[in-house]
């Protein structure tokens, strides 16, 4: 008998727990269908979606709804994590049918230790057109909030298929991958990685550094500027600080730069590198938004001004996520 054949027959509430959980994506997915079948484009499946619906709906009436006391959540986690995983895996081939889907796994706090950050990658075949923004936003319903996973959506040319034009980040990463699905007849990751992958991570790391260093000087130039009673502008500053890191991990892992102050769009590109980014402002989002808006609210309205616990928060965010961001990004193109 396995570990999740006793936790089923200890932990009703843990089973009902991923029940419900399952039966959310089968919702979900419903919609995402129905949507993209009112746009005129028919939905294409690996296999019949008639059959998951059937699995959902069945999970969804074996049991009723129960609330999981908090002790057999802690004792159980990781095994509703791992079913949690791979009911994603089967609903992402029946649904998406990629090429591919990649594990990565990273540590999630800002010391390099505890909890692992889960990084799906659903690798999509290169002549199949898709909209990558659209797909993302309905992937994301099925993981948000659920045990530290995230949803990337990559085109299969972003990984190895050409040296020159592939994506660093994964050619970096490749030993470290878990293969959770493979098309038959496929290889998702090459077995070496060419030579001059060292030139590339010192050509990565030298425009890293070069950003990292002018946000920091944005950071500096921000406690001045909150010396002399300007707050509105120190906020501001902080913001050119941000920008200037995340415009620096895009840069160096190869990508183009988007033409974009906005501090939402370079997070949701940037966080597939640096997990932390998914729950930097998870307990805070008021202190983006005026982040974000400090961009235009400094430059055009005099009055601008914030409160100094603000810039309190605003400060020691960022700097504690750029010294993070220095230290993990030598550690791996070092």
């Amino acid at each position: 008998m396995n570990a999740w054949t006793k936790a089923n027959e200890i932990d009703l509430h843990g089973q009902i727990r991923i029940k419900e959980q399952l039966y959310d994506m089968y919702r979900g997915w419903t919609g995402f269908s129905s949507d993209y079948e009112k746009e005129g484009k028919p939905l294409e499946c690996a296999f019949p979606i008639e059959n998951l619906i059937m699995i959902f709906k069945k999970l969804s009436t074996d049991a009723p709804s129960l609330k999981p006391p908090p002790p057999l959540i802690r004792r159980f986690r990781h095994i509703e994590e791992e079913d949690l995983l791979l009911q994603l895996v089967k609903s992402l081939v029946v649904l998406v049918d990629p090429d591919s889907l990649l594990l990565l796994e990273q540590p999630a706090d800002e010391k390099g230790e505890g909890i692992n950050f889960k990084q799906v990658f659903v690798v999509m075949p290169s002549a199949v057109k898709w909209d990558k923004d659209s797909l993302g936003a309905h992937l994301e319903f099925l993981v948000s909030g659920r045990f530290n996973f995230s949803l990337q959506v990559i085109n299969r040319g972003q990984l190895f298929h050409n040296f020159e034009s592939s994506d660093l980040f994964f050619q970096i990463f490749h030993p470290c991958f878990q293969v959770l699905y493979s098309r038959p007849g496929m290889k998702p990751v090459p077995e070496e990685i060419r030579k001059h992958l060292d030139e590339a991570k010192k050509i990565a790391l030298r425009r890293f550094t070069i950003h990292a260093q002018r946000s920091r000087v944005f950071v500096v130039l921000s406690a001045k500027a909150r010396e002399l009673g300007q707050n509105g502008m120190s906020l501001y500053l902080l913001h050119q600080s941000f920008e200037l890191l995340l415009r620096g991990l895009i840069k160096a892992w190869g990508q183009k730069e988007k033409k974009t102050h906005d501090l939402k769009t370079l997070i949701f590109i940037c966080k597939r590198w640096v997990p932390l980014l998914n729950n930097l402002f998870t307990n805070e989002p008021d202190l983006l938004r005026l982040l974000n808006n400090a961009y235009i609210d400094a430059r055009y309205n005099m009055g601008f001004s914030v409160q100094e616990d603000i810039l309190d928060a605003g400060t020691k965010k960022i700097e504690s996520f750029l010294s993070y961001t220095e230290k993990e990004m030598s550690r791996v193109l070092r």
